[in-house]
């Protein structure tokens, strides 16, 4: 994936669900590897990446 100048690149695994008593909630493990991408753009892409991923809210 192109960002800005630089990449970004992502790798992720299926990972063992998380068990709360009859709650099963399904897991990836999910790691970044970003490439001439500079500090605030990763952080600007991280910060809008963890908006989207989060559960529930209003």
């Amino acid at each position: 994936m192109r960002l800005g100048d630089g990449a970004l690149g992502l790798k992720w695994q299926v990972a063992a669900p998380r068990v709360i008593g009859l709650v099963s909630l399904p897991r990836l493990l999910v790691s970044f590897r970003f490439a001439g991408v500079d500090e605030t753009t990763r952080h600007a892409f991280m910060t809008r990446f963890d908006l989207y991923m989060q559960r529930g809210g209003g």
